[in-house]
């Protein structure tokens, strides 16, 4: 089976698969009411939602090529590496968009709740690519060594992903940083790792983070291990 052959399957199992097509109406629903905001609005003040969104699904595709690559028997570790760093380097991007709330303020031709709503389907949709993602790479590791190296992977990123959420949002770094100014972010990372109760702001955005999104892995997790129970 080529890549493309593997993409073109997963692509159909999550067409017809029911979790994945309410994922595909939830992106048509995200994307009807941007264009409705732009219909009463005349302005384009949320578009960047669109980029949030493909920037969130970037892990998505570098799980499912690790995917791909694991079970067709092609895993080298000379590829899998940098796949494996792009994918841990991209993931915050999907839970960020929950974030993206604090944008949220009245006006005087779109009612708040649009705007909420908008918001909130947007990161939901970001947040399942990025959970989806993660439930790849758990899935690779259990499969290749351990199931406890898997959910080491898991939480590990989750913890990771919660940081990354800080330097995102409080300090405006962005993942294309780590090549621009690696030194300069570095600096900004070691530091609240090094002293974190010299920096509150990061640890309670990690910790808070890490517990929401954990909790919430935990659940998808479980639903549909039920889900794979009741269809056996």
């Amino acid at each position: 089976m080529t890549y493309i052959d593997f993409w073109r399957s997963r692509l159909g199992k999550m067409i017809f698969h029911p979790l994945n097509f309410c994922l595909g109406l939830g992106i048509a629903f995200s994307f009807g009411l941007l264009f409705m905001r732009f219909h009463l609005s005349g302005n384009e003040r949320y578009l960047f939602l669109v980029w949030n969104l493909f920037l969130a699904g970037l892990p998505l595709v570098a799980s499912t090529t690790l995917k791909f690559l694991h079970e067709s028997g092609k895993w080298r570790w000379c590829a899998a590496w940098p796949l494996m760093f792009f994918w841990l380097a991209f993931l915050p991007n999907a839970p960020y968009i929950l974030t993206d709330l604090f944008h949220l303020k009245a006006t005087r031709h779109v009612p708040l709740w649009l705007d909420l709503m908008l918001i909130l389907s947007f990161a939901w949709n970001g947040l399942i690519f990025g959970l989806i993602s993660v439930l790849d790479m758990q899935n690779i590791f259990s499969e290749r060594w351990t199931r406890f190296s898997g959910w080491i992977i898991a939480i590990g990123a989750l913890i990771a992903s919660s940081f990354g959420i800080y330097l995102g949002r409080f300090l405006r770094w962005n993942t294309w940083d780590i090549v621009s100014r690696p030194e300069a972010l570095l600096k900004d990372i070691i530091s609240p790792i090094l002293h974190p109760l010299q920096h509150p702001t990061p640890l309670g955005v990690t910790l808070s983070f890490s517990v929401f999104l954990i909790l919430v892995y935990l659940t998808l997790h479980a639903l549909l291990r039920q889900y794979r129970l009741n269809n056996v």
